[in-house]
């Protein structure tokens, strides 16, 4: 996906998250969610895959920190085979720690889709497949950033910042941004 219409999708994110009605916000979302991942089979499975949850958990977030958004989707696949419960609630720890303001977007999204650690419940296996490659793919083309991580270790090291910090995490996002 080109850049600049990353941008216009980020930018929609943000009217959408400050916009007042939650209809209009949940059908974005489910919007960008529905949005097929390129070169995607939902029946994919792979025996060459080893099976080591933490080893292929690890390969996760390096390919999605490296960009290579297909190997990342093939890898977060086969880990779901292994663990369904693991990545949702792994995926927001990812977006968090290595894309954060890099992409508002796609951290907004995951923290939607996975902020009560699971799928819903009535979502369907090839429902949940879909979703996962969705995000992965997403999060591994987005833009990367670890600012909001290393503001964290910064706060959590050096006890001026955690009140600095503290102050920040009450502000309201048009002031954070200005």
């Amino acid at each position: 996906m080109p850049r600049s219409q990353r941008s216009r999708i980020d930018q929609q994110v943000i009217t959408d998250s400050l916009t007042i009605d939650p209809d209009h916000m949940i059908a974005s979302i489910n919007q960008r969610l529905a949005v097929p991942v390129p070169g995607f089979d939902p029946q994919f499975t792979d025996p060459g895959f080893p099976a080591d949850k933490w080893l292929l958990s690890s390969a996760v977030q390096k390919l999605i920190r490296r960009g290579r958004a297909e190997q990342a989707v093939k890898t977060a696949l086969a880990l779901h085979v292994l663990d369904p419960a693991y990545l949702p609630r792994r995926l927001p720890t990812i977006a968090f720690e290595d894309i954060s303001i890099g992409d508002l977007g796609v951290c907004f999204d995951t923290l939607h889709v996975f902020g009560g650690q699971r799928f819903a419940a009535n979502t369907s296996e090839l429902e949940q497949r879909q979703i996962l490659a969705n995000l992965v793919y997403r999060l591994a083309q987005a833009v990367k950033s670890r600012t909001a991580c290393d503001i964290l270790c910064l706060a959590l090291a050096v006890p001026e910042f955690l009140t600095i910090a503290t102050k920040m995490a009450g502000s309201s996002m048009k002031c954070l941004v200005k």
